[in-house]
């Protein structure tokens, strides 16, 4: 588990999410059910801890996964 993963499952959780429940295959909005204000407070966390602008603003199909690969990726463009 990498530290972004890692990072996620953190945060998701202070919005009050079981960590038994997070999974990579997780979906943001429908296994979640995530409003669109934990998606701008997500959005905000990870622009802070990152230095990335990730845009959720539609993460209907999004799992953890795939947007933890979003962000590693993002960051090895950004560090090249």
């Amino acid at each position: 588990m990498n530290n972004v993963y890692k990072y996620l499952k953190k945060e998701l959780q202070t919005i009050g999410i079981s960590e038994n429940d997070i999974r990579e295959d997780s979906k943001l909005k429908d296994d979640f059910e995530l409003d669109s204000t934990e998606l701008v407070d997500l959005t905000l966390s990870l622009k802070k801890e990152f230095g990335l602008e990730i845009d959720l603003s539609k993460p209907n199909d999004l799992t953890v996964g795939q947007l933890a690969k979003k962000i590693n990726e993002k960051l090895e463009r950004k560090n090249e």
